[in-house]
């Protein structure tokens, strides 16, 4: 069960779900490395000007955040055996999911902890 409140979610890549969460460190990692807002990062992805490395980073740093170790290589598998569309789908799912989850905060004691 996930709680997008808490920037959880299920995707599924190549026939496997995995758990997966971005919390303020994953977020400014990921703003650190494509050198772009959160923001802009949606935005691009929505407009079809995403790096695939981008797709890869955001994958993997969501992935580790909801408990799973995936390394570089196994990633770049996992990507490669689900198809880019179906990556890009997730990485899609992700990004909305923390958009909207940190506009609706009415009911989550923890935002305001």
């Amino acid at each position: 069960m996930t709680n997008s409140k808490r920037g959880e979610c299920l995707i599924t890549l190549a026939g496997n779900e995995y758990n997966t969460k971005l919390n303020l460190d994953g977020i400014m990692r990921i703003e650190q490395s494509c050198q772009k807002s959160f923001m802009r990062i949606a935005q691009d992805l929505s407009e079809a000007e995403f790096q695939t490395q981008h797709i890869l980073f955001i994958l993997q740093t969501a992935i580790r955040g909801g408990g799973h170790d995936i390394k570089d290589k196994a990633m770049k598998n996992l990507i490669w055996e689900a198809g880019i569309t179906e990556a890009i789908q997730a990485v899609g799912s992700i990004l909305t999911n923390c958009l909207l989850s940190s506009e609706d905060q009415e009911g989550n004691e923890e935002a305001v902890a």
